[in-house]
């Protein structure tokens, strides 16, 4: 028993903190850059886009603060729907089985001062779907200026973003998750753990 309560305790120390979705660590080159079909622990299905802050106010006419800096994410080409799964589930706190949970981003205009107001999103909407079945849902009107966008209770397996219809674009930041990605000193910790006691049990045999 004492094995199996040590053993337990190194993996919640490896599951780390609640993932914080802030497309800042991409190197934008200051401009804009897809963020490829993964990020930050998740499978990404659509073109999502990461641009930096100077990029984006000079480029479109707009003095927009983002919530983190430098970078927000957006719909690249105006598409409808964005996807987020888990990449690799990891057995570990809420991450095991691909599940996680949404608690909120922040949102905005895609522009706001300029001839591009009239590609922006007027609303966005986050879906919740589990097994297929969708059990949560969000939605707010866009405005010039970051909101924040409540999230929903309970578990999900796939996160989709939804713009308001035909080609007509978002901004968002701070995607608030609850999976944990377990840091690369943890996991060397969790496996330096488990040899010690398989080598202690071992030995007692």
């Amino acid at each position: 028993m004492k094995i199996f309560a040590t053993m337990a305790a190194i993996a919640a120390v490896a599951a780390g903190n609640a993932a914080v979705l802030n497309f800042d660590d991409i190197n934008t080159n200051g401009s804009a850059v897809a963020t490829g079909p993964s990020y930050d622990g998740f499978n990404i299905a659509g073109d999502l886009f990461a641009m930096d802050k100077d990029y984006y106010n000079t480029f479109y006419s707009n003095q927009i603060q983002f919530p983190s800096a430098p970078n927000v994410a957006y719909n690249g080409y105006g598409e409808h729907e964005i996807d987020f799964t888990v990449t690799q589930p990891n057995g570990l706190g809420n991450n095991g089985g691909g599940l996680f949970g949404f608690s909120g981003l922040d949102a905005a205009f895609w522009a706001a001062s300029n001839s591009q107001q009239y590609y922006s999103s007027t609303t966005i909407t986050v879906e919740g779907w589990l097994n297929g079945n969708l059990v949560g849902s969000s939605s707010m009107e866009l405005g010039a200026n970051f909101a924040h966008l409540n999230g929903f209770a309970g578990q999900i397996d796939t996160l989709k973003i939804l713009n308001d219809g035909g080609v007509t674009w978002w901004l968002i930041d701070n995607v608030n998750t609850d999976v944990a990605v377990p840091e690369p000193t943890s996991m060397a910790a969790l496996g330096l753990g488990i040899a010690a006691l398989l080598r202690r049990r071992a030995k007692k045999a």
